[in-house]
């Protein structure tokens, strides 16, 4: 006998199953389980249980308890299936198994992990007459299915408390509770599977707003063999008046079952066999009363799923009802959910296009929307066969191992120590003295390849003693770095790694073109390809524990492969080193003054890629397509602001939008025709959780991307992600509309002009234009700390009223005249860093081009450590431009008298002392320079003249309103510009106000989510004041 516990005793436990498993011949009740203390008891004498208890945990470490029915809602399915799984309890578990089938699979897995056998509680297949139907249509008696219906149905008006009346309990309404038994009976008495799917999901009799799910659902299935089934449910009919039919019809017949689903086996089941071949008749009669009665072996389908579940663990036979049926079977309602949902919200946010995110099961009824369909397509994965038949051309990747200190004449260093073996793969294959490189870490010089030798994965270096030792080595990527980042996030399981190939590659090149050429043509109803991306990945390393180990949105280390390499050095006229792309393991990130050589290669690279970019583009267009590129994963060499972009021919570039910079990362993108930002959240369970607010997260990324939109707007918006989390959040797709409807009203009033511009800033650092509004971001709009002034710097301007540029070192060396068209120039970050220029500032030609853009009245704001670099007596190369000095203990036997503050235009909006985030330590003035915070003998802010020209120092400026106000007034002065501080102005600088003269209009917005009061300046210097709500924005004719 199977001694089984119950967990969740009230209900249909009560109702159906323990009566049921009273007279199971192989079953014994031991034990019940019910939060309500009163119900337990009641249930434990009802049936005669031994004990009952309140607490799962108490049941489950009950010794007599085998195994355990989980008949509890839905939202507490996954958790208790996995304390029985603990407990090592075999479970039956009521449909359906999760929330998600994501989160029923992971539900699955685990259970396998701790050696448990879980089943699903779809008990209507041990009904008489669906077994009968089953071997009907087995035998072939109404010959090749060709239609199906079912209709279940319970009257289920609002019930304050009622769990299935809550989405956020149950998972969804009437398709949820009652399709989940129907759609598996389709399955399983046809023995065919659902290829495709559509659903029309409405709220018709029950109105209350807690009652958030759909009262009615209807459901159209394409099986394997073409048949179309229609399956209905609806939580609005009466018992009394639900036929609760399944019918099918075929070529030879039909099967016509009344009141013969749900919880009592019986009904009645109607069959016409037809065993001859009929002609076609012009009268097409058919008689009312043609078939026959089947009979029914009735009984309690409740016992024989228990006696079926308990035979299975006790004779250790596989399960007839397995939980991963019912997983399958939730994939296809959430299939059938998203394509209702879908159009629903394609209408209540005016969206005209749907993207399909990897060009498989998309549902006909999307196919037939009035939308542009996107695309997804990789232009690097999801092809394993390919991948696997060319392990040659699979992508690579350059990595440096940890420093190893030699203890003797030898050292033995492991090479994959920290990396994950799935992620990557030694590449053997070519010859690793030429594309390998073992570094003398002390000297700094490469070991010739005779003195090291690797076997195992291990390289052995004959040494020096205590000297330390690295290897830069050849990997391949056998998981694509940005499969294994969303497989990790989403907790993805039973799936397979998706390998990245090279299409740089002789091989992969042909094919790839073939492929795409392919793929357009089998998706007809594709409006746009949406490319992600061209072709090569940034640097995402994980490592043992899949934790993020380095990451680059930048990093040109996964753009390599010894073919690559070897047209690198044709083109370039010397040999390529490792260490060009290992940088002593810095990997050239973007605080790093690039190499010579490192230039080189990036400029190689976009030249390359541009050119395989544009061959695809070209299939595109001549497909009748749209080419759109995703600003992100494999976009290495595509960076949009260089001139090899332009030539590739893109009709758009669609980016993620974190805030403001990113958003001018995606809106300043030239040549294309247009550009779409996606907007936060993503449509992902690490925000669209029970108890996740993506409300919130909504605000604050509209919010701080609308400055930005209003400087240089973006032409489009879109969201993206698991639709159908989103949609368990009304009030995040009502805040959406919202949005959507405040965008339209935006880009109509500034569309097509420029606005009202006060000066023109240069930010000035080694990357210029190739990294404009993005150097700073690690990955879309995330920073890391230590870089909150750059980041801070980029926020606050992405909405202020200057005209920004991005130039170089280079540039200036270049062509010096170019400073002339700038006012005020921005050098922002730490010293000795490629923020700040390092040993750019040793060149003549970039200081006395400095010096002389200031001294004839240009403006030149530093902040952190702005042109730091030791070299001729000073840190501060700028100094007698900023005023400043950092003291590094070379001049600490000088005396410094200049402490005193001084109040200043900068400043004259702050309510109280400027937020300088960490500052820097140890910066002390010059003797004529004016102070305006210094704190404990640390200059935090001065200001400085030079010749006709003007210097501002400020230690940090984390991101905010008031900050964006200091850097604003800031600009102004260094420009010599304060007397037009009132112009298209706000006094509380919580509101800016931006003027569109050629369009005649100017907008006063409220960026925050509290009520303002501010005077707001006028172009002419008039003003007025102005109360605004939270988030207002109000139009106003010039």
């Amino acid at each position: 006998m199977l001694r089984l516990g119950i967990i969740g005793a009230g209900g249909i436990a009560d109702r159906r199953t323990i009566p049921g498993m009273m007279l199971a011949k192989n079953a014994e009740l031991i034990a019940v389980m019910d939060i309500n203390a009163e119900q337990v008891e009641k249930i434990r004498q009802k049936y005669g249980a031994k004990r009952g208890y309140t607490k799962e945990e108490d049941l489950l470490a009950d010794p007599e308890v085998d195994a355990v029915y989980i008949a509890t809602p839905i939202v507490l399915h996954a958790k208790q299936a996995k304390l029985a799984a603990d407990y090592g309890k075999d479970i039956l578990i009521e449909k359906p198994l999760a929330m998600t089938s994501d989160e029923g699979q992971a539900v699955i897995d685990y259970c396998e992990r701790k050696g448990v056998k879980i089943a699903a509680g779809f008990m209507m297949r041990f009904g008489s007459h669906v077994m009968s139907m089953k071997k009907a249509i087995a035998e072939g008696k109404i010959g090749t299915v060709v239609s199906g219906y079912s209709q279940f149905t319970l009257w289920l008006p609002y019930e304050p408390g009622n769990w299935r009346q809550c989405k956020a309990k149950a998972g969804g309404g009437a398709m949820m509770d009652l399709s989940v038994h129907t759609i598996d009976l389709m399955e399983y008495i046809t023995g065919m599977r659902v290829t495709e799917v559509a659903s029309m999901n409405e709220k018709i009799a029950f109105p209350e707003p807690q009652y958030d799910v759909e009262d009615t659902s209807t459901i159209l299935m394409r099986m394997e063999n073409g048949a179309q089934c229609v399956v209905q449910s609806n939580f609005n009919i009466p018992d009394e008046a639900s036929k609760w039919r399944v019918e099918f019809f075929g070529t030879k017949g039909r099967l016509l079952g009344d009141t013969m689903i749900g919880q009592i086996d019986g009904g009645k089941l109607n069959a016409v066999f037809i065993d001859k071949n009929v002609a076609y008749s012009a009268e097409q009669t058919h008689a009312d009363d043609v078939g026959v009665e089947i009979p029914g072996d009735f009984g309690n389908m409740y016992t024989r799923e228990i006696e079926s579940f308990s035979d299975s663990i006790l004779n250790n036979k596989p399960l007839v009802v397995p939980a991963s049926d019912a997983v399958h079977v939730q994939r296809i309602m959430e299939k059938a959910y998203a394509s209702g949902e879908t159009l629903e919200i394609l209408k209540k946010w005016g969206a005209d296009a749907i993207r399909d995110c990897d060009g498989t099961d998309f549902p006909q009824q999307l196919k037939d929307a009035d939308a542009k369909i996107y695309s997804t397509y990789y232009t690097t994965r999801k092809d394993n066969a390919w991948a696997k038949a060319n392990p040659d051309e699979v992508q690579q990747c350059y990595i440096m191992t940890g420093f190893y200190t030699a203890p003797g004449d030898t050292v033995t260093i492991p090479l994959m120590k920290g990396i994950s073996p799935e992620l990557m793969q030694v590449n053997t294959n070519d010859d690793i003295t030429r594309w390998w490189e073992v570094m003398d870490r002390t000297t700094g010089q490469p070991v010739p390849p005779e003195q090291w030798s690797y076997a195992d994965g291990s390289v052995t270096v004959q040494a020096v003693p205590f000297h330390e030792y690295t290897v830069s080595f050849l990997a391949y990527l056998i998981w694509d770095p940005v499969h294994m980042y969303n497989a990790t996030t989403n907790g993805w399981t039973n799936f397979e790694h998706q390998i990245t190939f090279d299409v740089r590659q002789p091989k992969t090149h042909k094919y790839s073109m073939e492929r795409l050429r392919k793929f357009i043509a089998e998706h007809p109803y594709v409006n746009v390809i949406r490319y992600t991306t061209f072709f090569h990945q940034f640097t995402l390393i994980f490592d043992e524990l899949k934790r993020e180990k380095f990451v680059d949105w930048y990093g040109y280390s996964a753009s390599v492969s010894p073919y690559i390499l070897n047209q690198f050095e044709q083109e370039v006229g010397y040999k390529f080193r490792p260490e060009y792309i290992i940088d002593q393991g810095y990997y050239n990130n973007q605080y790093r003054v690039p190499s010579k050589e490192f230039r080189d290669f990036q400029a190689f690279q976009r030249r390359e890629v541009a050119k395989l970019a544009k061959e695809m583009v070209d299939i595109t267009h001549a497909c009748g397509c749209e080419a759109m590129m995703f600003l992100g994963d494999h976009w290495i060499g595509m960076e949009p602001f260089m001139d090899e972009f332009k030539s590739v021919g893109l009709d758009a570039v669609v980016g993620s939008v974190g805030n403001g910079a990113t958003l001018r990362l995606i809106s300043d993108i030239p040549g294309v025709k247009y550009t779409e930002g996606r907007f936060l959240p993503y449509f992902f369970p690490d925000t669209f959780h029970e108890g996740g607010d993506p409300v919130k997260e909504a605000k604050v990324n509209w919010v701080t991307a609308r400055r930005a939109i209003l400087r240089k707007p973006i032409d489009r918006i879109g969201y993206g992600g698991y639709l159908k989390l989103a949609v368990q959040f009304p009030e995040f797709i009502d805040y959406v509309e919202s949005v959507c409807k405040e965008f339209r009203t935006l880009y109509e009033n500034i569309k097509g002009t420029t606005p009202y511009c006060v000066k023109t800033v240069a930010v000035l650092n080694c990357w210029g234009k190739m990294r404009a509004w993005g150097n700073h971001m690690v990955h879309h709009a995330i920073y890391h700390k230590q870089n909150y002034s750059y980041a801070g710097i980029m926020e606050a301007l992405s909405g202020a009223p200057f005209d920004v540029r991005f130039i170089t070192f280079d540039d200036i060396r270049k062509d010096p005249e170019m400073l002339k068209d700038i006012d005020v120039i921005l050098n922002v970050g730490d010293g000795d860093t490629a923020y700040t220029g390092g040993d750019n500032w040793t060149d003549e030609t970039i200081v006395s081009a400095i010096n002389e853009f200031v001294y004839n009245g240009g403006g030149f704001i530093g902040i952190g450590e702005p042109t730091g670099h030791q070299w001729e007596g000073k840190y501060i190369q700028l100094r007698s431009v900023l005023g400043v000095e950092r003291e590094n203990g070379f001049d600490l036997n000088k005396d410094k008298y200049n402490w005193e503050e001084h109040t200043h235009f900068i400043t004259e909006d702050c309510k109280g002392d400027v937020d300088f985030g960490e500052g820097k330590k140890n910066m002390y003035a010059l003797p004529d320079t004016t102070i305006i915070r210094q704190i404990d003998k640390e200059v935090q802010m001065a200001v400085n003249s030079f010749g006709e020209g003007r210097g501002v120092y400020i230690s940090g400026l984390p991101y905010s309103f008031e900050n964006s106000r200091v850097l604003y007034r800031a600009i102004l002065w260094a420009a010599h510009d304060e007397e037009n501080l009132h112009r298209w102005f706000s006094s509380n600088y919580n509101v800016e106000v931006h003027a569109y003269v050629k369009n005649g209009k100017y907008c006063i917005v409220n960026n925050t989510y509290e009520p303002q009061d501010t005077t707001v300046y006028k172009g002419d210097g008039t003003s007025f004041d102005l109360h605004m709500e939270a988030n207002e924005i109000i139009w106003k004719e010039i």
